[in-house]
């Protein structure tokens, strides 16, 4: 779910670069967290604020913006909401948490398994300071 949202904010920022609606700026660095308070969302991001330092535009008006231009909104969320002086607050749509835990369920032991850096070797070293 996370990755969506990451996704989704990625999307919505070059968007609004590209038609001029924030203006240009290094891309932030997105994080999106699980909210401590389930009364603000699922996940929260700062990235308004973020953005916000680069462009010196109040973090409010970047976060209306930005969240006016996430596509597919109603897919997958019951509501995107803006807090405090600039936190962009997602509640997910209770189907799409049935859908991602129908997935680990059908994928069973497999789920989380990664085919990585399978049949690579990889060399770990460890440098001591004070060898002995």
């Amino acid at each position: 779910m996370k990755k969506i949202i990451l996704d989704l904010l990625e999307e919505s920022f070059t968007y609004c670069i590209k038609r001029g609606l924030i203006p240009t700026c290094a891309p932030p660095f997105l994080e999106v967290e699980p909210t401590k308070d389930s009364r603000f969302g699922d996940y929260t991001t700062n990235c308004a604020m973020v953005i916000a330092a680069q462009t010196k535009i109040k973090p409010i008006e970047i976060a209306k913006i930005i969240t006016s231009n996430i596509k597919a909104q109603e897919q997958f969320f019951d509501s995107i909401e803006i807090a405090g002086p600039g936190f962009i607050n997602f509640f997910v749509k209770k189907e799409k948490w049935y859908e991602a835990l129908e997935e680990i369920e059908r994928r069973g032991n497999d789920f989380g398994k990664l085919s990585l850096g399978k049949g690579k070797s990889l060399q770990v070293e460890f440098v001591s300071a004070n060898p002995t």
